[in-house]
């Protein structure tokens, strides 16, 4: 048993050893080569004319309408009657739903929420159409 601890720790030794003194130091640049990193033809270095560009450009995409609007807020009982009547705008995988539990109240009640990707002026103006007939709910911004 002395014999086995003495042969560990005199590897130890040989390998602070080798570390330190024998291999090559470490020269701070990566040591993988350009080839094996991630698409390295696809970066690129923006002038920061670029940043100043893109500044001015977002103020104008928060002026076009939503690209990403929910409806809901209703219960669940309500959701296969509101399911139909979007099944008319044929969104097809633009259209997600989620639930939503109210747990504040004193008896926990689910919500259903949908969510439409890809709402231009006129979509929006019949989703407000059709969430007219549903009281108790809202039209809003996806979050």
């Amino acid at each position: 048993m002395r014999a086995l601890f003495l042969l560990l720790v005199a590897a130890n030794l040989a390998f602070f050893a080798w570390l330190f003194y024998v291999s090559p130091p470490d020269s701070g640049r990566d040591p993988r080569p350009m080839t094996q990193q991630l698409e390295p033809h696809k970066l690129r270095i923006l002038p920061q004319e670029a940043d100043a560009t893109r500044a001015a450009e977002a103020p104008k995409a928060a002026a076009s309408p939503a690209a990403c609007l929910e409806w809901g807020g209703f219960a669940a009982s309500d959701a296969p009657r509101a399911e139909q009547a979007l099944a008319a705008l044929m969104l097809g995988e633009r259209l997600g739903q989620r639930k939503a539990e109210d747990s504040a109240a004193a008896q926990p009640k689910a919500k259903v929420w949908f969510r439409v990707r890809g709402v231009d002026a006129a979509l929006q103006g019949r989703l407000k159409d059709i969430a007219a007939g549903f009281a108790g709910t809202e039209l809003k911004d996806c979050p």
